[in-house]
């Protein structure tokens, strides 16, 4: 008797009126097809003619044995994701920053990162790096390269004890890009450091308003001579800068604008990329002041991007990466932030907060971990169904933010994330560009 099948829990489907895009959040895929027909009969159980294509939409997860105890396999690749044993430090290298932009949410009250953090971490990896698959480092402050002596002084030491055990080493940056010189970039390279999130805020005059250095000067120019400098004289294909785009009412208005000014400098070098991300209120006193200005619908984003005449030839790699990284970095069991003075903490948002405070790196070698905080972060007590029931629920059961599950009483009101609640247009979006329709679609 022929096998039956079934659509997996796991789809979203898109559609529109000359093409279907899947999506399907456990194996990852997401293909673009004019076969309409084809694909609502097969994804409602009925027989279809075109064989390759239902043996494409079994093979890439979108149809499933009737028998298949999806809900169970989903929960399985969830807590593979949360106790990955990939061991990821965020370092607060220093607290301190160059700008003052006006919705950021640090209180810069702590100076650079202290040699016995460095040498508490070096000494962790040394007695503990063997029973991970390999360290992922992401250099963050404040500004990070106010202190590059740190980044430095940890990378050196760390590269090569992961030589030694033969253990992989891979290291990312968030820097506001203005002391990012073709010379700096270059001696970042050399420590590994490949993969940036840069941030400029619209064109120039939205840019400025908002993104300043401490005494009030512009910075928009400096970030983006960087940037040009950067694309026309590193040769090294390694890294990556994915350009975000922080986006308030006024910007909003100006987005074309400012993708013709990436499509001109950047669009050429498949080495960057360019997101967007709605400027939010996460804490602090100077966000307050801009308040009325920010965006009350962020899924107006994407449809924008549909609009823009150039979008099929931007990389939005950083919208997919996003939407399938699921689970949240301080959901990870093996995910830690290191404060400036060795304080650590799950979440980059909630500092101050208690629940976030959940260990001290001693100048020995041990993470001073709290269990009861740690465990909240990383086994929840329980979700909503909305979140058991929900196409994306092998990846982030109880919210993209795992800060909300202690924030919030109410477990209906957690938010999904930016990429989940417009889904539709993300996706779209993304299949503007390349080649979304593999042979057998």
């Amino acid at each position: 008797m022929d096998k039956k099948y079934k659509k997996s829990v796991f789809n979203y489907v898109v559609e529109d009126p000359n093409e279907t895009i899947l999506y399907n959040s456990y194996t990852e895929k997401i293909v673009c097809s004019k076969k309409c027909k084809e694909i609502e009969d097969l994804l409602k159980g009925q027989e279809c003619n075109d064989i390759k294509l239902k043996e494409n939409m079994i093979a890439d997860g979108f149809l499933v044995s009737n028998d298949e105890d999806e809900q169970a396999k989903g929960k399985l690749k969830y807590y593979e994701r949360i106790f990955d044993r990939l061991l990821s430090l965020t370092f607060l290298t220093t607290e301190q920053c160059n700008f003052r932009c006006k919705y950021c949410y640090e209180d810069f009250e702590k100076g650079k990162m202290k040699d016995e953090v460095v040498n508490g971490v070096i000494r962790y990896l040394k007695k503990n790096l063997s029973s991970y698959s390999g360290v992922s480092i992401d250099w963050f402050g404040g500004e990070p390269l106010l202190a590059l002596d740190v980044i430095e002084k940890f990378s050196v030491q760390a590269i090569e004890l992961c030589k030694q055990v033969k253990k992989p080493y891979i290291a990312g940056m968030t820097t506001n890009g203005y002391l990012l010189t073709p010379e700096v970039f270059e001696r970042l390279l050399k420590l590994k450091v490949y993969n940036y999130q840069i941030t400029i805020d619209g064109v120039q005059e939205n840019h400025d308003k908002y993104r300043t250095l401490k005494n009030g000067a512009p910075t928009f120019e400096k970030i983006i001579d960087n940037l040009q400098n950067i694309s026309k004289n590193i040769k090294s294909n390694a890294f990556k800068i994915a350009i975000r785009a922080n986006i308030t009412k006024e910007s909003f208005e100006h987005i074309d604008e400012f993708m013709d000014l990436m499509y001109k400098e950047f669009h050429h070098d498949k080495r960057f990329t360019v997101f967007f991300r709605p400027v939010g209120d996460w804490g602090g006193e100077r966000v307050k002041l801009i308040k009325s200005n920010l965006l009350e619908k962020e899924n107006a984003l994407f449809s924008k991007l549909l609009t823009y005449k150039n979008s099929g030839e931007f990389a939005f790699d950083t919208y997919e990466s996003l939407l399938n990284a699921g689970v949240c970095y301080a959901a990870i069991r093996n995910n830690y932030i290191i404060g400036s003075d060795g304080i650590i903490y799950k979440c980059t948002l909630h500092f101050k907060k208690s629940f976030n405070q959940v260990g001290k790196v001693l100048e020995n070698g041990k993470f001073d971990i709290d269990i009861n905080k740690l465990a909240k972060w990383v086994t929840p007590d329980s979700f909503p169904a909305k979140c058991t029931e929900c196409y994306m629920s092998n990846a982030c059961p109880g919210g993209q933010c795992a800060a909300q599950r202690m924030l919030i009483d109410n477990k209906s009101d957690l938010n999904c994330g930016y990429e989940v609640n417009d889904i539709e247009n993300l996706l779209r979006v993304i299949c503007l560009r390349g080649n979304r329709t593999p042979a057998g679609y």
